[in-house]
């Protein structure tokens, strides 16, 4: 496979848009045209009816894209933006390798707020001047107050809403998947709304407030773009896929910093979406500070214990996970998805992805590292991200500490940033009086009843790592001398992101039996499935798993909840 890599030249390729107008970029009609040809197959007859609803659409489109998606706004706000640009002085400065709230940068340009304008200038071109980006915010009196950009990908926070449009139009050769763009920063492609799912955005948007509201309290937020400089995603078992979907997704870090809630714009804005933090029965977590690209995030926080003589112990903690909704197995009507016990399947994405992977960063005081991190990916894969954490080296010089993802080993880099020392976050914090909590258990003495007819067999059933959060928990069965660890995994089908009410899916999933002879085997796959859609409901006595009508089996398996541990 022919990707480009960090190290090799990016080619800009120069195209004209061929809509008769900017704003058609973006525009409903424009955008089913995408869809439908992302969508064709090689069967004739859908191909004849895709191609056939390609070309309505694109009669259609000049008498009813513009209509629909263009929101009036005062024709000559643009004119008065650039009017107020003449009369101040661009930034002065010439690049910057940590991101803030105000100045960050993807793999073509850097982009800044400064007067209040949003500005931006090429990555490579040093003596480039900066250049203004008109904000859809002026025509409403609004102030960009926070700025946030990966990929292709840009947003603006103001009054707690996100603005949100598109800086660059990205693509790959078909046949050596060399990657180019067009840069669009300049372009007022701003999108009228956050939610753009095709079709049912027309349905939803005329009902509901069209921007993206931030919590006020939240603790931080962060865009990542998936889009086609990453090229290709290694699934659970790495194997290669090409990148088949462009994916954006908003992180927000709540305020209690023990939970993430994530947004897509093709999913319903009211679908409660929550992303746990690394968490076990003995542990939890509280996030200071998030950051975000190509849907990996950036968590920096503190892992808490309890102490044996009370209280808690919180350790300072660099953690990563690569996840979307995409990656987390709910987008099953565009993706084809399946688990190990079913592989090998090229064609199928392999579930479930590794969950939060931990960076260790040793420090030696006085060296010592903020709250303050930056990720943005470097090229093709799941392990094309550069991390970098501003802090102080053991002469208390300021500069940040940076890795490859995959990497042990961090370098520091002096550079003067703008934090105090007094920023510095401790590395180990003891809170005697606090009581430790957390929202995993695991539930013991399980009962299935069909297993009980196994006569004289020693039989052991234990759920793991269970709570409200987890999309991965472990089922525990043994019999006698056979030991079997099934996957419960939890997603989010299409009627939960229409009814964000009803409770989530769940899947029981067989590993694979190599392990047992044939007769176990068989044994095992008496009672279940490889993989089986099946049911949790946990109420004031029990926890119970039965599978649904589609799997053609009848059990249950049934915890109390005086074993919930």
């Amino acid at each position: 496979m022919n990707t480009i890599s960090s190290n090799q030249t990016l080619k800009q390729v120069s195209t004209e848009l061929t809509l008769p107008h900017p704003i058609l970029k973006n525009s409903w009609v424009w955008r089913q045209i995408s869809w439908l040809q992302s969508k064709k197959t090689q069967s004739e007859l859908y191909s004849k009816l895709f191609q056939e609803l390609i070309e309505f659409a694109s009669k259609a489109e000049s008498c009813i894209a513009y209509l629909l998606k263009h929101r009036p706004e005062n024709p000559d706000s643009e004119r008065l933006f650039y009017e107020k640009v003449k009369l101040l002085t661009p930034p002065n400065i010439q690049g910057f390798p940590l991101k803030t709230k105000t100045q960050t940068f993807n793999h073509v340009n850097y982009y800044m707020l400064d007067q209040d304008i949003l500005w931006y200038k090429s990555l490579t071109s040093m003596d480039q001047p900066w250049k203004p980006i008109y904000f859809d915010g002026f025509s409403e009196g609004l102030i960009p107050e926070e700025l946030q950009v990966d990929d292709a990908d840009l947003i603006i926070k103001a009054n707690n809403e996100i603005h949100y449009k598109k800086i660059l139009e990205e693509s790959r050769n078909v046949h050596t998947q060399e990657y180019s763009y067009t840069d669009i920063s300049e372009l007022n492609n701003w999108l009228p709304a956050w939610f753009s799912l095709p079709v049912l955005e027309y349905l939803q948007n005329p009902f509901t407030d069209n921007r993206l509201k931030l919590p006020s309290d939240c603790r931080g937020f962060a865009i990542s773009n998936r889009a086609e400089f990453c090229g290709r995603v290694e699934d659970a078992l790495n194997v290669e896929h090409l990148n088949p979907l462009n994916v954006t997704t908003l992180y927000v870090l709540e305020k209690t910093g023990n939970a993430i809630q994530f947004f897509d714009p093709y999913v319903n804005m009211s679908a409660h979406c929550i992303l746990p933090l690394p968490e076990t029965k003995n542990s939890s977590f509280v996030g200071l500070s998030l950051a975000a690209s190509c849907s990996t995030m950036l968590l920096i926080g503190y892992e808490i214990r309890p102490h044996d003589q009370g209280g808690i112990c919180k350790t300072l903690k660099v953690m990563t996970e690569f996840t979307d909704h995409d990656l987390l197995g709910n987008d099953n009507l565009m993706i084809a998805y399946d688990f190990q016990v079913n592989a090998p399947k090229p064609q199928s994405f392999m579930l479930p992805m590794p969950g939060w992977m931990e960076h260790t960063l040793p420090l030696h005081p006085p060296a010592a590292i903020t709250k303050e991190g930056t990720i943005f990916q470097t090229g093709s894969g799941n392990l094309a991200r550069e991390l970098r954490i501003a802090g102080w080296n053991e002469k208390r010089e300021s500069g940040y500490y940076k890795k490859m993802i995959s990497n042990t080993e961090w370098q520091f880099v002096p550079y003067r940033h703008h934090y105090s020392y007094a920023e510095a976050l401790p590395e180990r914090l003891d809170v005697p009086d606090q009581k430790f909590t957390t929202t995993i258990h695991d539930y013991d003495h399980g009962i299935m009843p069909g297993i009980r007819l196994l006569k004289d067999a020693k039989i052991s059933l234990k759920l793991c790592h269970f709570g409200e959060n987890t999309f991965t928990s472990t089922l525990e069965l043994k019999i006698d001398h056979i030991h079997v660890d099934l996957l419960l995994f939890k997603t989010k089908g299409v009627l939960n992101f229409i009814f964000p009410s009803l409770s989530p899916e769940y899947q029981l999933v067989l590993p694979p039996l190599d392990y047992l002879n044939l007769d176990e085997q068989q044994l095992i796959k008496g009672f279940f499935n490889n993989v089986m859609p099946v049911t949790v409901v946990e109420d004031t006595h029990s926890l119970r798993i039965t599978p649904t009508f589609l799997t053609g089996l009848n059990f249950e398996i049934s915890f109390p909840k005086k074993f919930k541990i």
